[in-house]
């Protein structure tokens, strides 16, 4: 297993934005950061690497935040936690460090996109003042001083909000404003999402790390070739599994069907074709294995909130 460590001067409180990209050696991606003169920091890890690596990093200065996993998966651990938290593909947690943490996260070889948006708990306080219409309980948990992390799933409007942060025009001074527009939207989404009560304490799914291992073995061989993906009976028998238990099993580690999986990776496939600018619309669909462009575009629509052709003529 690689490992690759971004020590608290790479990560940290400095101002200036970082992009600091993956050594050919291990993939190809990038973990980078930008702070704001509102005390909040946005993190954001896009990678796909050759091998199972190891991210490590830590909290320092920053305690409260908000995790969104828009695709892939990772296992994350904590000094702050005796067990381990079996992360997936479209889910979002709130987060509380009370103190410094050393954190790592467990990433294999599909392709993941990760953002944090993080601050300190004076920050936190500080957007929360005189919010008494909300009377949130995860900040009544944050005074107990314990540490803890609450999650729901990834909304619609969040994922939005992310395709026109990856797609940003700006920059400089215009882009530092619009960005910290669009994380006082992320947070607004989730601190509604948390008074609603739909958010819980996560638990971690009650498999096996050797049956979590074949599913996501599955995993990578259902999206190694979006154009011509081999059916489930050929996956469940190369993972040693039976295709109900494949199925069910799916669903725990990554929070959908392996339909849905693939839906996701082959329309985030397709993004990045059509931001390239390298083909059209009918090439993308069908070089990512959608055979009608109707469908592609109403799936593309459901989770960018744009049509691909819009898209390609205004990727914000």
């Amino acid at each position: 297993m690689n490992s690759i460590e971004f020590a608290n001067t790479e990560l940290g409180q400095l101002r200036f934005p970082v992009k600091i990209t993956l050594p050919a050696s291990m993939g190809n991606g990038f973990v980078s950061r930008d702070s704001f003169q509102s005390g909040l920091q946005l993190r954001v890890i896009k990678t796909k690497f050759d091998d199972l690596t190891e991210v490590k990093y830590n909290s320092i200065g920053y305690s409260v935040g908000v995790g969104f996993l828009l695709s892939g998966s990772f296992e994350s651990k904590s000094s702050c936690f005796k067990k381990s938290f079996d992360c997936k593909s479209n889910m979002s947690g709130f987060f509380f460090y009370p103190e410094i943490s050393d954190i790592s996260m467990k990433v294999d070889c599909s392709p993941m996109e990760y953002a944090a948006i993080v601050m300190d708990t004076e920050t936190m306080a500080g957007l929360m003042q005189d919010a008494t219409e909300l009377s949130l309980p995860v900040i009544k948990k944050m005074e107990k001083g314990q540490p803890f992390i609450l999650s729901d799933a990834l909304t619609s409007s969040m994922r939005m909000v992310f395709h026109q942060i990856f797609s940003c025009p700006f920059t400089g001074k215009i882009r530092e404003i619009f960005l910290e527009g669009k994380l006082m939207e992320l947070l607004a989404y989730k601190l509604y999402q948390l008074h609603t009560g739909k958010a819980c304490i996560r638990q971690a799914p009650k498999l096996t790390s050797g049956e979590i291992e074949r599913i996501r073995f599955a995993a990578d061989l259902l999206t190694r070739d979006l154009e011509n993906p081999p059916d489930m009976t050929t996956i469940a028998s190369a993972a040693g599994l039976s295709k109900s238990t494949l199925y069910r099993n799916f669903n725990k580690v990554f929070n959908m069907s392996p339909c849905g999986y693939l839906r996701d990776h082959r329309l985030h496939a397709a993004m990045q074709l059509l931001k390239s600018g390298e083909v059209n619309v009918t090439e993308a669909a069908f070089l990512v294995g959608y055979s009608s462009l109707s469908h592609f575009a109403k799936a593309f629509k459901s989770v960018f909130g744009v049509q691909p052709s819009e898209f390609m003529n205004n990727p914000i």
